[in-house]
């Protein structure tokens, strides 16, 4: 479905976030089990990297994930996930447990990022804004879904599919915002605003992939009705 509308983007009226995608390393102090901290307080909640083990010298291995849980005048503090970063079960599985003095690597992965846009002209802006980021290409995430006959992609679909595919952000340009959102932790950590005054509207999203349709047996809504409202619910603007 295509809703034709006049569209318009200015590259001077757009807003940019003040979030740092870029990797960053701290040590952590183990506090508990799954609770770790850092000495910084510049990253933000639902921001997550993953956790390195320094178990021989100059020999590290990954051994989970963490995310910032909430921030205190000084430091951060994270809740560590054991080995589920990795959605292949061939990969060995370490049973190491974080220690004083390893790494938490923060950002991980944030430079591979899908992009959900209502048109391809969005598309366009976004990706020459966003110039080092490596934007999967959205065809394949249609495809998931299509296989999986999901024509109205939810929170859970690009959870899965972004861990598949060591996918590290998610960037839905909606209401005439960009959203940024940690593709782990699905937590919202950047809002730019996009000044345009209506757009060519793709459903679900702009893809060349045609006719994503649900299931025999599933009798819920096949297409989703409102681009915009569909998009800002998942997130969880209020």
């Amino acid at each position: 479905m295509r809703l034709i509308l006049i569209f318009f983007v200015g590259l001077n009226s757009i807003l940019f976030g003040q979030v740092d995608l870029n990797k960053k390393i701290y040590n952590i102090e183990v506090v508990d089990k799954k609770t770790l901290k850092i000495d910084t307080k510049e990253l933000k909640i639902g921001q997550s990297g993953i956790i390195i083990n320094n178990y021989m010298d100059n020999e590290n291995t990954i051994i989970g994930s963490a995310f910032i849980k909430s921030i205190a005048k000084d430091h951060s503090i994270l809740e560590f996930r054991k080995n589920d970063i990795f959605d292949q079960n061939a990969i060995p599985r370490s049973k190491m447990s974080p220690k004083n003095g390893d790494k938490f690597v923060a950002n991980h992965l944030y430079n591979n990022s899908l992009l959900i846009v209502p048109n391809n002209e969005t598309k366009k802006v976004i990706k020459k804004i966003y110039t080092n980021q490596k934007f999967f290409n959205e065809d394949f995430f249609a495809s998931y879904l299509k296989l999986n006959d999901t024509p109205i992609p939810k929170k859970n679909d690009m959870i899965e599919f972004c861990k598949a595919q060591q996918i590290g952000t998610i960037f839905i340009v909606a209401n005439n915002f960009l959203y940024i959102l940690d593709a782990n932790s699905f937590t919202l950590i950047d809002k730019n605003e996009i000044d345009f005054e209506s757009n060519d509207i793709v459903l679900p999203f702009f893809t060349k992939i045609k006719e994503i349709e649900r299931g025999f047996w599933d009798f819920g809504d096949e297409r989703i009705k409102n681009y915009d409202k569909h998009y800002i619910d998942m997130i969880g603007i209020k």
